[in-house]
């Protein structure tokens, strides 16, 4: 189906604008250059209100977990105005950051990603979800796209996913998720309606966010008792040695997309405890800590049952209950909370809803994902002039540092914005086999 006449064209659509997407248009306003003098036309669609960055888990003394000099400009070029050393310049705090001694705080981090988005408004249309991206062919060639935003449709030959990653809700949650169980990406909002007076609550997890939900609680309700529910042997730390961190540098991209598909998982897995289901040094000591001075001073306030599985969950007049088995030798057991707090972490959707109508078009491996291509484009089944970007959705293709990390967000987007430029057809990209990286660079 033909376009409608009036239906405004553009170059570049990218959904989403929190971090990734912010990346991507602060890439579009700086990437002009002798060999590309005419800047591409985009729109950008966020179904939120703002890009605040996880707005509701800011919790007071939390830090961020990567570089400083990883932010959304500095790898692509530090001389960018979206830096943040430059936003440390221009909040007038350069000396006394430098003075810090640590990371940025949350919610310094926070700030700065919103900073940088206020002065990349003109781009970006907030409280504008995206319903649909449908295909348009001429012959058997794909020609271009539809986007169906709730502001408009607009076409483009160019889409760039940015939607990030979604809560994990296990499942015998989700039929009663509210103000009494939610999970940490609501809990700010969410434990601000609690009232002082809880006096139990149950916390599913045993990563960063759990940690630092148990820690957090325990001062904010001092009559409260706090179970831990863990899966495994208990609280683990990451693994963020200089060494361990290489594989979120640039080298590390090269060799995991060009590992053989069939070498791809274990190469992942081996790389997980530098993200994911662990706790810093900070938190672990201070938790640690906490939980002992209880027990000196005979009045034990958080409980941690490690090595248990949730199995069902109901609420009752008393509050949710929940039945418990031990992992190893089956025993049950029943946990019972008026709250429960489900730090569950996140995970990536490549292939989200609004792409329904191009599912058919995109090729996929023997394990159900998505083939991308090196520079982020999906590889397609039909010959195409039009092309999709995942952008942060690639852990399964390009490695650790495509997903929940900022270390790879400046680059990425500076070579979603150059393929683009670039305007040729793409076909797959057939890995290259590269040798493992020797070098461990900022």
């Amino acid at each position: 189906m033909d376009a409608a006449p009036n239906q405004q064209r553009v170059d570049l659509v990218c959904v989403g604008f929190g971090p990734s997407g912010i990346a991507i248009a602060a890439a579009i306003e700086e990437c002009v250059d002798e060999a590309h003098p005419t800047r591409l036309s985009s729109r950008f669609f966020e179904a939120r209100t703002s890009s605040a960055w996880h707005p509701n888990f800011i919790l007071a003394g939390s830090d961020i977990n990567h570089h400083f000099l990883r932010d959304l400009a500095t790898p692509r070029d530090p001389r960018s105005r979206f830096t943040f050393v430059n936003y440390l310049k221009a909040k007038g705090r350069l000396y006394d950051f430098g003075r810090l001694g640590r990371a940025p705080s949350r919610r310094e981090w926070s700030d700065y990603v919103q900073w940088a988005a206020a002065q990349l408004a003109a781009y970006v249309s907030y409280d504008d979800a995206i319903g649909d991206v449908s295909p348009r062919f001429e012959g058997n060639e794909l020609a271009e796209f539809t986007v169906g935003a709730r502001s408009g449709r607009v076409s483009t030959t160019n889409v760039v996913v940015s939607v990030g990653a979604e809560p994990t809700i296990p499942a015998p949650f989700k039929a009663l998720l509210g103000d009494r169980v939610f999970h940490t990406s609501e809990y700010e909002r969410r434990v601000a309606r609690l009232p002082q007076t809880v006096g139990s609550i149950v916390v599913i997890g045993a990563g960063q966010s759990a940690g630092e939900a148990i820690f957090d609680l325990r001062q904010r309700f001092p009559n409260a008792s706090i179970a831990g529910i863990q899966r495994s042997s208990g609280f683990k730390l990451y693994d963020l040695s200089q060494f361990s961190n290489g594989v979120y540098c640039p080298p590390e991209t090269d060799y995991f997309f060009g590992l053989p598909p069939e070498r791809k998982a274990a190469a992942f897995a081996e790389t997980l405890r530098t993200n994911y289901s662990g706790l810093d040094a900070e938190i672990c000591s201070a938790l640690y800590q906490q939980i002992y001075e209880d027990a000196v001073a005979q009045a034990p306030r958080i409980t941690l049952l490690t090595r248990h599985a949730v199995s069902e969950v109901r609420r009752t007049q008393c509050g949710i209950d929940l039945s418990v088995r031990e992992v190893n030798s089956d025993a049950t057991d029943v946990i019972t909370g008026e709250v429960v707090v489900l730090a569950t972490g996140f995970h990536v959707n490549p292939l989200p809803g609004f792409l329904q109508n191009v599912h058919s078009l995109v090729r996929m491996n023997d394990c159900g994902q998505p083939v991308v291509n090196r520079d982020y484009s999906l590889a397609l089944t039909r010959p195409s002039r039009a092309r999709i970007y995942l952008n942060g959705l690639c852990e399964h293709s390009h490695g650790i540092g495509d997903g929940q990390s900022f270390s790879m967000v400046a680059l990425r987007a500076e070579a979603i914005v150059k393929s683009v430029l670039g305007g040729s057809q793409v076909s797959e990209i057939q890995p290259v086999r590269s040798s493992a990286p020797r070098l461990v660079s900022l």
